[in-house]
């Protein structure tokens, strides 16, 4: 156990899982920035033509309405429509903001605390890896059961860095 704070903010290990944070806030800041390219699923309306009326019945009259009204290029680029592109990139979106402020949260723990080095290290970059995947997993696929098996693990992963925080620090 370090006693020194000093000494425990150089180690190696504490820097890295840090390091692990940055990458994993700077991915976020992207996905942040272009969020906006593809459009905002919670204020298009897909079904709606300009004046308001409900979507039209047949295919040619749908594939009309598609191309005109407020929400035209929404539509035809997929981001109106509810599990399109946008939605999808939102989600994205979702997910590495709430871990950010997980694994941000667990850090401060352990650092201030002066918990695990190599385990929070090893568990850092775990949970950064699990992230990316499920990023991916969150572009292509979006289901609210992956959703709550990747909340699940994500969880636990913060649970187990600050349970070595409280191990080893205090």
């Amino acid at each position: 156990m370090f006693q020194d704070f000093g000494a425990f903010i150089t180690d190696g290990y504490i820097r890295s899982s840090w390091i692990a944070f940055l990458t994993l806030w700077v991915l976020w800041g992207f996905v942040y920035v272009i969020r906006h390219a593809f459009g905002d699923p919670y204020n298009a309306v897909p079904n709606v033509n300009a004046t308001g009326a409900a979507a039209p019945a047949t295919a040619d009259e749908e594939a009309a309405a598609a191309k005109s009204g407020r929400f035209g290029f929404l539509n035809r680029f997929g981001g109106g429509a509810p599990g399109g592109i946008a939605s999808r990139v939102w989600g994205a979106h979702r997910l590495l903001r709430d871990n950010i402020l997980m694994l941000l949260s667990v850090l401060v723990l352990n650092t201030y605390s002066r918990g695990s080095t190599r385990g929070v290290f090893i568990l850092s970059w775990i949970f950064f890896a699990f992230t990316v995947f499920f990023v991916i997993v969150e572009l292509v696929i979006g289901h609210r059961l992956i959703r709550l098996g990747y909340s699940i693990i994500f969880y636990a992963l913060a649970l187990a860095i600050a349970g070595l925080a409280f191990q080893i620090g205090w």
